[in-house]
């Protein structure tokens, strides 16, 4: 690339960020990872400024939500997001900020940590107005699948009643919201049969499948399959491991 080879790291950092936001939500995530590391390294030459500390935030909150995505594992992605959240703090970043404590909540779930899931949603409440819809929808399918995992199967049934979970329109999805949405039905199934309703449980089951269909068409096969499995072993409380 022609900025970093002209030793312009500010230009070439900012060209490698727009590249790995790119290819990492058309599920590129080897190169998503590998634009974020190379921002990570060219940050390193950039004086100490507020530039510095937006393309360094930005770059490991996005390099450690694509490792996570990438590998399913928390261990290289929870350092990333802890740096990021300091960074996004330090910047007053309000929607950064917000955006990286879900992200940490979900890790906190996949870990058992449910403690650490549940201070990073009470930190990131107050923040929620600040990002877009697609996020916040995640936020409050998080605290349902919190309250599931806690085991008050009625409050889980009202959560994911209360949004929309458990009547999803037919092409109602973006793209991008596709794969988070798929998993919450998953969860919002799996609590319909805890619940005593497996006809209620086969039917969300047929919808995900749909939903599913249109994800792989727009994601992948492999993406919309990884979500999948990924939120049947959160449901059933194996977590990773």
């Amino acid at each position: 690339m022609h900025f970093d080879r002209g030793q312009m790291p500010a230009r070439a950092a900012r060209y490698y960020l727009a590249a790995g936001d790119r290819t990492g939500l058309h599920y590129g995530l080897h190169e998503s990872v590998a634009h974020y590391e190379r921002v990570r390294v060219l940050t390193e030459d950039l004086p100490e400024n507020r530039e510095r500390d937006v393309l360094g935030m930005r770059a490991a909150l996005g390099l450690g939500w694509r490792l996570y995505e990438r590998d399913g594992l928390t261990d290289g992605a929870l350092p990333m997001l802890e740096k990021a959240r300091e960074l996004a703090a330090r910047l007053d970043d309000k929607a950064s900020l917000a955006e990286v404590l879900i992200r940490l909540e979900v890790l906190g779930v996949v870990r058992g940590d449910l403690r650490a899931a549940s201070d990073h949603a009470r930190a990131a409440a107050p923040l929620l107005e600040h990002l877009p819809g697609a996020l916040r929808a995640s936020a409050n399918e998080l605290e349902a699948l919190r309250v599931l995992i806690r085991g008050d199967l009625q409050d889980a049934c009202r959560r994911f009643e209360a949004i929309g979970i458990f009547r999803v329109a037919e092409g109602a999805l973006a793209p991008e919201a596709a794969g988070a949405r798929i998993a919450a039905m998953a969860w919002g199934g799996y609590a319909l049969w805890l619940a005593g309703k497996p006809e209620s449980s086969c039917h969300l089951g047929a919808s995900r499948l749909r939903g599913r269909r249109r994800a792989e068409r727009f994601l992948g096969a492999r993406r919309a399959a990884k979500r999948l499995g990924h939120a049947a072993c959160v449901a059933s409380g194996a977590g990773e491991g």
